[in-house]
């Protein structure tokens, strides 16, 4: 009696652990996934001063882990402006999620077309729309970093941020 209760919950155990398990994508893949593993706090507390600092006000060391170092600088600059001027310069959202509001649900990474490009798509909960953003990323000598991230309307963040394409 007591095995024909458990088989339902092991099986279930199962089902469970194979849904959530990974795939293995490409190193592009891997570097947007663990992005929006470390901030995806960013969409989730509303209050931002108990969770630590939003991916635009981190340090260029940190940053550097992945984007760029032109990407990289580019905001540490606009961070420095925004500090120094105590007003908004070049950016007024938040980079990852296309957004001065930021909030997602079914948040996906996938691949792109071509080997360079991820796509990250989510849906934004209060208006049930879907958002694409797209990762532009480089080979460099640490691995893949991100050099752009273009959203689905609007300028890309390189090109807000006054970079020449």
């Amino acid at each position: 009696m007591h095995l024909l209760r458990a088989l339902p919950l092991t099986l279930f155990g199962l089902w469970h652990a194979s849904a959530l398990a990974v795939q293995p994508g490409s190193p592009e893949v891997q570097l947007v996934v663990d992005l929006y593993k470390a901030f995806s706090w960013e969409a989730l507390i509303e209050s931002p001063a108990y969770a630590g600092r939003g991916f635009e006000e981190l340090p260029r060391p940190t940053l550097e882990r992945f984007l760029a170092p032109q990407l990289a600088a580019s905001l540490v600059a606009d961070n420095a402006c925004k500090e120094r001027t105590r007003e908004v310069c070049k950016l007024n959202f938040k980079v990852l999620w296309a957004s001065q509001d930021p909030d997602a649900h079914t948040l996906r990474v996938e691949q792109g077309k071509e080997l360079n490009v991820v796509l990250v798509r989510y849906v934004y909960p209060s208006t049930n729309k879907e958002i694409q953003i797209k990762y532009d990323l480089v080979a460099t000598s640490r691995g893949p970093r991100i050099k752009d991230i273009r959203y689905a309307t609007g300028p890309s963040l390189a090109a807000i941020l006054g970079q020449k394409p």
